[in-house]
């Protein structure tokens, strides 16, 4: 299971950023490839993605006074939902539904963030 979620995670990557400022054009434009809007709170401005090995993130930014920092993580399932599709018509496999797989990547956050 750990291991399917790891490749779900590097194969649903839109954008690879660590250690350097994704603009939010360039997020933006990431969002608009599979349906979803950003746009940019007032008084926050992009800040640096930096490798983090307990929670992966596409996108950051912060407020003015540096107080706080908001992270973006956004997992596209339109190719899981294909393999799922054509999966299902063999009786041998088993996969969750792609919109359900929230769930445990909630789970494995909370669990590397809280250790």
């Amino acid at each position: 299971m750990l291991f399917l979620f790891g490749c779900y995670q590097i194969s649903g990557q839109s954008i690879v950023c660590q250690n350097r400022i994704v603009s939010v054009d360039e997020f933006k434009s990431s969002m608009d490839s599979i349906g979803l809007v950003y746009e940019l709170p007032t008084g926050f401005k992009s800040a640096l993605v930096r490798g983090n090995g307990d929670l992966y993130y596409q996108f950051a930014i912060i407020n003015e006074d540096s107080t706080m920092e908001v992270r973006y993580t956004i997992f596209p399932i339109k190719q899981n939902l294909l393999e799922y599709e054509k999966l299902l018509k063999d009786l041998g496999t088993v996969m969750i539904h792609p919109n359900k797989m929230y769930t445990g990547i909630i789970q494995a956050n909370m669990l590397n963030m809280t250790g």
